[in-house]
């Protein structure tokens, strides 16, 4: 017979929450099965300590293999009160005609509720990634589409061709508005890029022709919380040379009034050292609507030393850099990088133009090894929301986002 098995944490804030907020839980879900093998996922439900539910969604590994005992991921919780417990809680089967199998992968399990039939999940899933003919993935919200990701190798790189904001506007572009085809073809939405990776170009495409190159998808999850994948690419020369390898995993969530998406970057290359050069050009760029840029727009960029526009945020290193501007005729969104207290060279510095585009300038002032066989690990928040960005809130919004809330089993 079908059995639940439940574990009880206690939250300990470093720093006051702003509500709603995401908390992440790395969680092992031996804890609470006991290499227990037949697992529902669908079935896993979190409590406060009032015993209401939380909206919770958990993200395996993608090395999770129940079949292995390897049970370990993420379990993603929308908190919108204040919590000091929480109660998890899953189902498991102990034998085989207990639970519906599908074989591959291994943690696709649904427990039984009667003969033949199978207990559903507790959600219709708000967020889905839906694989689209042309090399692309629609990110949806519920029936709102809240993005496209581009993978073609037929493009130099993958990106974000398509994030629609709060306000159900597109806030990125691809190209500049006034130099679409000669300069500035490498502005894709949201991307990531380096013009100096072992003195190799993966930033401007016009004359260099390397390339970084979808290899597969790990994962592609949908959810109640978010929508994410993890994604394999190569940084390969014209010659075809791999100079660097990446694993990069991305979450979309969506909050009240903001959309946030997490970005974990990893790099490294088994045969070779890899050279980040000295430059202004890479990692993380946003080239924001028309309409939003300081140029056509009348916008606005501030940092969060609350230095204004070009003139006084470029080369400037702060925690954060949000560009903001008119999106329709009755709106403002920003859109705001954060960077994380764990990269190295933080706090990073910060390439930002009047004509619509910043970046997250990794390597501007010293050039940056990783040395063979081991990784550059690298984190982000991008944090999209209506109206004019508030100098005040969006410091408090980042120093939530890089405090860590410490949970004990109890």
């Amino acid at each position: 017979m079908a059995k639940k098995s439940c574990i009880f944490f206690k939250l300990i804030y470093k720093k006051p929450p702003i509500f709603p907020y995401i908390l992440n839980i790395p969680l092992d879900l031996i804890l609470l099965i006991d290499n227990k093998k037949f697992v529902d996922l669908s079935s896993l439900r979190v409590f406060d300590e009032k015993n209401k539910i939380l909206l919770s969604q958990f993200s395996p590994n993608e090395e999770f293999n129940i079949e292995k005992g390897y049970l370990k991921g993420v379990l993603n919780i929308i908190i919108n009160r204040v919590v000091k417990k929480i109660k998890i809680e899953i189902t498991y089967g102990e034998k085989e005609n207990e639970v519906l199998q599908l074989p591959y992968p291994f943690y696709t399990y649904r427990i039984i509720q009667k003969k033949f039939l199978i207990k559903k999940p507790s959600y219709f899933l708000n967020y889905q990634i839906i694989p689209l003919i042309n090399d692309r993935i629609l990110f949806k919200l519920k029936e709102k589409e809240i993005g496209v990701y581009n993978y073609s190798n037929s493009q130099p790189k993958p990106f974000f061709e398509k994030i629609i904001g709060p306000s159900g506007e597109n806030v990125i572009r691809i190209g500049h508005p006034h130099d679409p085809y000669l300069t500035h073809t490498h502005h894709h939405g949201i991307w990531i890029g380096h013009s100096s990776i072992n003195n190799n170009n993966f930033w401007e495409e016009r004359e260099s022709k390397n390339k970084i190159n979808h290899q597969f998808f790990l994962l592609l999850e949908d959810g109640p919380i978010c929508g994410r994948f993890i994604e394999l690419t190569n940084w390969e020369t014209k010659e075809k040379e791999l100079i660097m390898r990446e694993k990069r995993e991305i979450k979309i969530y969506s909050l009240k009034n903001f959309l946030i998406i997490d970005f974990y970057l990893s790099f490294w290359n088994e045969e070779n050292d890899i050279l980040i050069g000295k430059t202004p050009f890479g990692f993380l760029s946003v080239r924001v609507a028309k309409s939003m840029s300081v140029f056509d727009g009348g916008g606005l960029i501030i940092n969060s030393n609350g230095e204004i526009n070009e003139k006084n945020i470029l080369w400037k290193r702060a925690n954060w850099c949000c560009y903001s501007g008119p999106i329709n005729e009755k709106e403002w969104n920003s859109i705001t990088i954060f960077d994380n207290k764990e990269n190295p060279n933080y706090p990073t510095y910060w390439h930002g133009r009047n004509d619509g585009w910043f970046c997250a300038s990794f390597s501007y002032k010293n050039e940056y090894l990783v040395k063979r066989r081991e990784k550059l690990n690298l984190k982000y928040r991008i944090f999209i929301q209506k109206g004019k960005p508030n100098l005040k809130n969006l410091n408090k919004h980042f120093e939530f986002y890089n405090s860590y809330i410490k949970t004990e089993i109890i």
